[in-house]
């Protein structure tokens, strides 16, 4: 049946413009000659995808290694490790990591999702010259490295760094990550990393500034709730969020308590220095649910 299921799957990626390699590590397909437009070819394109997450080639096996001609043009790279699947779009005229997508499974349904997930977001940013490239350090995968204050000599952190920021604020190492997506984009005129991940059944998405690592926006759904402990009073949650803000006092801050399926939140704003934060915090553990940075002047 899994059989069945991943020749459906290569099929369809076929028709969508995308040869597929075979399981067994032959190619099934022509790699299309390259073009005045492909600085990094495609072979510069999967050693990208391994050191970014720390593969060997030897070890690894390509599913799917395909050029796909649409704007930007890049390179849609799938590949097998032990338990994992990983999926990476490149950009063929920067080696730009576009898209990395991380999963704990081989199942043929869950590289179908990590395959759609990454043709649904053909066109990434219109234009180039407002997405450098990014160098990718490898870092080990398991380790949970903090973010550093190098940054590559476009002045902008890299992707793992601000997966980095993400996790700390989250309070969650790489190990326990069972599911990830990075990718560039632009918010509110603000060049950001969209980052998910997940821990069990909990979800975390962050909006992570390229150029000083702030982050803009984040949300996280805890489907497993902790229950009992001491209660964070208002004027805690109060701390807890003017700390997110340095600078901002309490005549800055708005707070009020609510509740939510019987569990105490605070919900409030800041506004400060020409930006409001909103936010939603949990009554039980402190824990910041909700984070959105926005300008007074967009």
């Amino acid at each position: 049946m899994k059989k069945t299921l991943l020749t459906l799957l290569l099929a369809m990626l076929v028709l969508t413009g995308c040869t597929a390699t075979n399981p067994n590590g032959s190619g099934s397909g022509t790699i299309p000659t390259q073009t005045g437009d492909q600085n990094v070819t495609l072979e510069e394109a999967k050693e990208i995808a391994l050191t970014h997450a720390s593969l060997s080639k030897d070890s690894t096996q390509f599913v799917v290694e395909k050029l796909i001609d649409a704007k930007p043009t890049y390179y849609l790279i799938i590949m097998k490790n032990d338990n994992r699947t990983y999926v990476y779009k490149i950009e063929t005229s920067s080696g730009k990591i576009l898209v990395s997508s991380m999963q704990n499974s081989n199942d043929d349904d869950d590289i179908q999702e990590l395959i759609d997930n990454a043709l649904n977001n053909v066109q990434i940013n219109d234009n180039s010259d407002d997405n450098p490239t990014v160098v990718i350090p490898d870092v080990k995968p398991g380790v949970d490295t903090p973010a550093t204050d190098q940054k590559p000599s476009t002045g902008e952190i890299t992707a793992d760094q601000a997966y980095a920021i993400a996790l700390k604020d989250a309070g969650v190492d790489r190990a326990s990550v069972t599911h990830k997506e990075i990718e560039r984009d632009k918010e509110n005129n603000i060049l950001i990393y969209e980052i998910e991940f997940k821990v069990g059944n909990n979800e975390y998405d962050y909006d992570i500034a390229i150029a000083d690592g702030r982050i803009i926006k984040k949300s996280i759904d805890i489907k497993n709730k902790p229950s009992g402990g001491s209660p964070v009073s208002l004027s805690k949650a109060k701390e807890i969020a003017l700390a997110k803000v340095p600078g901002a006092k309490d005549n800055h801050i708005i707070i009020e308590e609510d509740y939510n399926n019987g569990r105490i939140e605070y919900e409030g704003t800041i506004i400060y220095d020409g930006f409001e934060y909103e936010f939603e915090i949990d009554g039980n553990t402190g824990t910041i649910l909700e984070w959105e940075v926005e300008s007074l002047y967009d």
